[in-house]
């Protein structure tokens, strides 16, 4: 995991924004027998720039290809205590 500043964090907005116009844009012009995967795609990456804004911002650090961390590095970053997210039962 890298230190990154809030300035990165503004850039990284920047790119998720654009992932997320590029799905929009994906699935508007899809037909009937369209494949999926590459709509998929766009949001995933979406999804993961939108978290390294936050972790970048909130708690100068993203995840770089360590996948399962991200969950935790983002609920440090929202300050989410995972204890109270467990499934009660």
């Amino acid at each position: 995991m890298k230190p990154y500043d809030a300035r990165h964090g503004a850039n990284r907005l920047i790119i998720a924004r654009g992932f997320l116009e590029s799905a929009k844009l994906q699935i508007s012009s899809a037909q009937a027998g369209t494949l999926g995967n590459p709509i998929a795609a766009t949001v995933v990456n979406a999804a993961i720039a939108y978290t390294d804004a936050l972790t970048a911002t909130f708690v100068n650090k993203i995840n770089q290809n360590d996948h399962a961390a991200v969950i935790k590095t983002l609920r440090d970053a929202l300050g989410i205590d995972c204890q109270s997210l467990r499934r009660p039962g």
